[in-house]
Formats: C-alpha cells, structure tokens, sequence
C-alpha cells in the first residue's frame, strides 16, 4: 500500500515514553488512516506517484483528542442566543460583546455566556462584576457562567430571576452578598444556577435547528475528530 500524504520533519508523538526523545519524526497516511510511524527516510519509502510530502518544520504531532463528554444538544440549541467568550483577551473585551448584542437583540431578551470561557483567559484574572455588566447593559438581563464555578448576574437579571428579593441560600447553591446582606450578583452551586436558567425563555424547535447546525459547523476544529454527548433515557 502507497500512502496518500506523508508528514517529515517532526516530532511525533506516539503514545509511548520513547517518542519524548528520539521517537518518530515522520507519519505515512493512506485514505486517512496512519499506516506507518518511523524516521524521514523510512517514511518517505511509503510515497507512491502522487503522495504529498509536508514538511511539520520541527512541530509536534498528536493523535486526534476525541471529547468524550460534551454539551452537545444544550449548546447546539441555544448557540445562536449566546455570546461565545472563547479566545477573548480581558473583561473590556467581554463587556464590549455585551454592548453589541444589547444593540442587537430583542428588547428584554436575555443575554448570556454559558460556558465555554473562564475568568483565567482574562488579563485581570477575573470574571466581570454586576456594576460593570450593568454598564453595558442595564435595561435587559445578562447572566454569565463560568464552567460549573460561578456565575454573575446584572441587576435586571437578579429583579427577574427574584435573586433580589431572596431570603438565605436557595439549595445547593449560595448567594454572595455585601455587608448590607444585598446581592452582589455573584452566585455559585447548581441551586443557585437553577434559578436563573429556569427563568430563560424556553427553547423553540424551528430556530433550535438551524442554530445546532451552525454550532456543529464551529466545533470541528483539525485537532478534534469525534466527540460524544451525555444522555439520559428510560
């Protein structure tokens, strides 16, 4: 068997402790398969009369992560109706996307970011605060979650969610408040997070469609051949 494409000049990782120094620095791929791991030379024996040959400059080559657990059907069906923090540098950044999609959206339509971002990705280090989403928005509800850590609400989102108005710490989940017991807009804990994603719209089938496709469209990147998604059934 000929290869389709050879890749040279790297450093291939092969699942074992010797491909940390001295291991491979060429793969032989024929009809998308890998068929041979070795050194340049070797690797280049498997090119037929039309095989490509890319030279990897030295960088390092992996085996496609496949995720095996991921929100598929939850972030597939509201992908249209989020913002999606990925990449962005700082808080400014954040709250600018915010602006935008104030400007954007329905009037009282809910603006969030669920998932997909951390306030670590952020040059300050943090998560943005009630004072500053209320900002850029003041008059609609934003809600941002932060993986399972927390989340933060503007305080349209805590009058609507009736956060506001709430005695105590609901269950599993907890409320930060300031020194007067208000709160900050800051909470954490799935009872807490309950709250607030109960009081979204729910989802309509016609647009959850077309807005799972383009979720599919964006989460196919080279390095992430195949995932899988949770399921409950009876």
């Amino acid at each position: 068997m000929s290869a389709d494409t050879v890749y040279v000049n790297g450093a291939v990782w092969a699942g074992n402790d010797a491909a940390v120094q001295g291991g491979p620095t060429a793969v032989a791929v024929a009809r998308g398969r890998v068929v041979a791991l070795g050194d340049d030379r070797e690797i280049r024996r498997w090119g037929g009369l039309g095989c490509a040959v890319v030279d990897l400059g030295g960088r390092r080559v992996v085996p496609g992560l496949i995720d095996g657990h991921i929100h598929a059907v939850r972030a597939g069906a509201t992908w249209d109706h989020e913002l999606h923090w990925t990449g962005l540098p700082d808080v400014h950044s954040a709250l600018a996307s915010i602006a935008d999609a104030a400007a954007r959206f329905r009037p009282g339509e809910w603006i969030r970011a669920v998932g997909g971002w951390h306030p670590t990705q952020f040059s300050e280090g943090r998560a943005p605060t009630r004072e500053e989403l209320d900002s850029v928005c003041a008059d609609r509800p934003v809600y941002i979650q932060a993986l399972y850590d927390h989340a933060v609400l503007n305080t349209e989102a805590l009058r609507r969610t009736g956060i506001d108005q709430l005695v105590g710490d609901p269950p599993g989940g907890s409320i930060e408040r300031d020194a007067d017991g208000r709160p900050t807009g800051r909470i954490s804990g799935l009872g807490a997070f309950s709250l607030c994603l109960a009081g979204l719209p729910p989802r309509v089938p016609t647009r959850s469609g077309p807005a799972w496709r383009r979720w599919s469209a964006n989460c196919r990147p080279p390095a992430s051949p195949a995932w899988s998604t949770p399921a409950v059934s009876r």
